[in-house]
């Protein structure tokens, strides 16, 4: 054919209202020059732009430089290089054309252009492919873009500088990956210069998580300031921080060289719990604290009492006796003289606290000891107002 001798082309390539750039090139075939087209202004708006497309006006010529007319099929294609034989995408066009001028796009390269240079070729009809191919040239938003880009300015309080939505059931608002195997890279960075803003916020209005990080560790919070390396606040019935662990893991770890690795706070006026644990199957609250500082335990939980011994100490050793062990071994009572006995716990209780007192119903006074010759045992004796050792029951906590 033959016939087209010059192509003028102005286009805007928009992708996802991230990526914008501006195509403005003179592309001729390889057949040699030409005389220089007359100005032309190309056609306001392009009909039934599909979202990513690359929209195209141009003017398009017979060897001779006159303006054609009627439809004519047009391959778009971009490349990487200049002169490579494969190209990235492209898109063949039915295009009618008006005393020389058309308007209309090429589709299909959503996922191709990454902000990478390119090189366009234009095939009209069954000639070959226009040479040399047209570097695109991107216009002053595109460049702020590319790979070392920045993007700054000033917005108000409820605004973004860069606004990512996606509407899919399985989507992602916005994925970051760091490729390198080694060192200490970064998926994404967060920073924040105010002493009341924040490096990072997440939420989620749909009841559901927040912040989800898996990895070694999932999340990690730094902070080099007087500030805070992550904070997690929910709504009724939520969690502002919520980890799951697994036999061979944590769900929460927290460590400090130098000061508090964990520090909760209840804003709460009535004394409601600043923190609650619950490791039963039974979902209930094994132990607690409220915000008032005291300690709640269930009965049947581990927790600060770490022993103890309900007992008949001196010569009458009662059937009623009932101790518990949290820490390890076998409570052991030995009786030793009449008001006297011997505790032996099965673990240190020498750096340990611990309290006695006498469960009669007469007046009765109970002291305990430790020796170092046995750091596992206590030594108690329960007397009376005159110094003598009575037979009776006794009470003991180790904690």
């Amino acid at each position: 054919m033959k016939t087209h001798r010059y192509l003028i082309i102005a286009g805007v390539v928009t992708l996802a209202a991230l990526l914008t750039l501006a195509i403005f090139t003179q592309l001729t075939q390889a057949q040699g020059p030409g005389p220089e087209p007359a100005a032309a202004t190309a056609p306001q708006g392009v009909a039934a732009i599909a979202p990513g497309a690359i929209p195209i006006q141009g003017r398009l010529t017979n060897a001779a430089g006159s303006s054609l007319n009627g439809a004519y099929t047009i391959t778009f294609s971009l490349y990487d290089t200049m002169t490579g034989t494969t190209a990235l995408c492209g898109d063949t066009r039915v295009v009618t054309v008006t005393n020389g001028l058309f308007s209309d796009y090429m589709d299909g390269c959503y996922n191709d252009i990454t902000g990478q240079r390119l090189w366009l070729g234009v095939k009209v009809e069954s000639d070959s492919e226009m040479t040399p191919r047209q570097l695109v040239m991107p216009v002053p938003y595109a460049i702020t873009l590319v790979p070392k880009a920045e993007i700054s300015g000033t917005v108000g309080s409820n605004d973004a500088i860069l606004d990512i939505d996606n509407y899919g059931t399985n989507g992602k608002g916005l994925r970051a990956e760091a490729q390198a195997t080694t060192g200490v890279n970064y998926g994404v960075v967060g920073a924040a210069k105010s002493p009341d803003g924040y490096g990072g916020y997440f939420y989620n209005t749909g009841n559901g998580i927040g912040l989800y990080g898996q990895g070694t560790p999932g999340v990690l919070g730094e902070n080099s300031g007087f500030g805070h390396g992550i904070v997690g606040r929910a709504g009724v019935f939520g969690a502002g921080i919520k980890g799951e662990g697994n036999l061979t893991s944590f769900g929460g770890w927290f460590t400090s060289t130098d000061f508090v690795a964990l520090y909760v706070t209840s804003n709460s006026e009535d004394n409601h719990d600043a923190i609650e644990l619950d490791g039963a199957a039974d979902g209930g609250i094994d132990f607690s604290v409220t915000n008032g500082g005291d300690v709640k335990q269930a009965l049947a939980s581990n927790g600060l009492v770490k022993a103890g011994v309900n007992m008949q100490c001196g010569t009458t050793m009662g059937t009623g006796t009932r101790s518990f062990n949290n820490v390890g071994g076998t409570v052991v009572i030995t009786e030793t003289a009449t008001g006297a006995c011997t505790i032996n716990f099965g673990f240190n209780v020498f750096d340990r606290y611990f309290v006695a007192t006498s469960t009669s119903n007469a007046a009765r006074f109970v002291s305990c000891y430790t020796s170092v010759s046995n750091k596992n045992e206590l030594y108690c004796h329960n007397w009376d107002a005159a110094g003598v050792g009575q037979d009776g029951g006794i009470m003991v906590l180790v904690y």
